[in-house]
């Protein structure tokens, strides 16, 4: 339990849990019980046939996007919660622990934020989530960079409220190469915080195996939950 000055404070200032609302100053007690990051692979449905060949791209996911910590991705995206990142960074360095187990060097390629979405944001909330996460991930030894060879090719709608298809539709041709400088012989991870239909990822996946650099996996914070 907070320290009764904390709790006094939170209330006086308005603070509250990114979570669930209650006074805290970043996250009350409950959800950060409830905010555990439990890794494992997360198959969209249908399963992108991106990602399955030439070889597989095993998606992993910390988390399911409800409850609290969809709560607290939106509020870090959209509400600019920064003090969220360590704790939103945790979650996606243990899906990269899971997707890239083996020894040697690992290179994180965050989804590329449009220009829009960081003149919103005042951040590359992708980028920053893929910098915490390197950093955690270094801390405990492993080898591990980030590097940002996606750029957009094309301007992009919003994905929320679009089809599967539609969804697809919106992000095929969307990225290209823009450099591939730091990216051989390691192994590389795409990186993004929600994995829903994987039109995003599959269209990352794509661009790095045309031009020889075919992805180890992808991780992200949270999976929509699936439907079937």
């Amino acid at each position: 339990m907070l320290p009764f000055h904390i709790a006094a404070a939170d209330l006086i200032i308005g603070a509250s849990c990114a979570g669930c609302g209650r006074p805290a100053i970043t996250l009350c007690d409950g959800c950060s019980l409830v905010l555990a990051p439990r890794p494992r692979v997360a198959w969209p449905r249908p399963v992108p046939r991106g990602l399955l060949e030439p070889t597989e791209v095993r998606p992993i996911a910390s988390g399911i996007h409800e409850g609290p910590l969809r709560a607290a991705l939106a509020q870090y995206k959209e509400e600019g919660q920064f003090g969220l990142l360590r704790v939103l960074g945790h979650f996606l360095a243990a899906s990269v622990c899971l997707a890239a187990p083996e020894h040697g060097p690992v290179v994180l390629i965050p989804i590329p934020s449009s220009r829009v979405a960081r003149i919103r944001r005042g951040q590359d909330a992708i980028d920053e989530l893929a910098r915490s996460a390197s950093d955690s991930l270094r801390s405990i030894g492993l080898d591990c960079s980030v590097r940002h060879p996606l750029v957009h090719s094309r301007r992009v709608a919003d994905q929320s409220g679009l089809s599967a298809r539609e969804r697809s539709a919106n992000m095929t041709g969307a990225l290209r190469l823009r450099s591939a400088a730091g990216l051989d012989g390691r192994r590389i991870v795409v990186v993004d915080d929600i994995l829903t239909t994987g039109a995003t990822v599959v269209e990352a996946t794509r661009v790095l195996s045309s031009a020889g650099f075919r992805p180890a996996a992808v991780a992200v914070i949270a999976a929509t939950r699936s439907r079937t």
